[in-house]
């Protein structure tokens, strides 16, 4: 498990378990309010009835404290709760960062990989190809196979990174003589002029 991911689930929890607190805070609040409440309304009644109104204020003081200490711890938790979200969206970012830079990373090794493969098929084509030069008639277009191949090529090879990595000459087209003597042209890519000598 990665430190972000870890991170990321550690405040995610962190949130649940103050939301859930919050939650009962809330609950426990509403009650208390409630019985204040009904308490001031009992209380006016004693009062009028005869009941002793210090016994009355010292009860009312302390639910009203009860009310007062659950809105504070109410207040807090809240201050508690957007600091903590601020924190889990900071690590859900970095960790979709981390993710997104992972499946660029794969998408660009498996790229170096149909890279590789595509280069070797220039040298079975370039190696049918002259075989086939030794056949009476012509079974395939083999060299437009492999312009074909060299276009894909090309195209997989328009990032920087995946061009960097790959360790097969690249398909850019290309031409003029491979010699000083321009004995050989060029089929017009530098993978194309490779697949021709592997062939030899």
């Amino acid at each position: 498990m990665s430190k972000l991911l870890k991170k990321h689930q550690e405040m995610a929890n962190r949130l649940e378990e103050l939301q859930h607190r919050r939650d009962q805070l809330w609950t426990q609040g509403e009650i208390a309010k409630s019985e204040l409440a009904d308490f001031r309304k009992k209380s006016a009644t004693d009062l009028i009835s005869g009941a002793d109104g210090e016994s009355i204020a010292t009860e009312l003081a302390k639910r009203e404290a009860k009310t007062g200490m659950f809105a504070g711890a109410l207040a807090e938790i809240d201050a508690q709760i957007a600091e903590a979200q601020t924190v889990a969206d900071e690590a859900q970012q970095k960790w979709n960062a981390e993710q997104d830079a992972e499946t660029v990373r794969e998408v660009r090794s498996t790229t170096v990989k149909i890279i590789k493969q595509m280069g070797a098929l220039q040298v079975e084509l370039a190696k049918v190809e002259r075989l086939q030069g030794t056949c009476p008639g012509q079974i395939a277009d083999f060299a437009t196979a492999a312009g074909k191949l060299e276009e894909s090529q090309a195209i997989l090879e328009s990032d920087a990174k995946v061009r960097e990595r790959s360790k097969v000459p690249n398909a850019a087209r290309r031409g003029g003589w491979l010699d000083d003597k321009h004995t050989m042209a060029t089929l017009g890519s530098a993978i194309r002029d490779w697949a021709r000598e592997q062939a030899r």
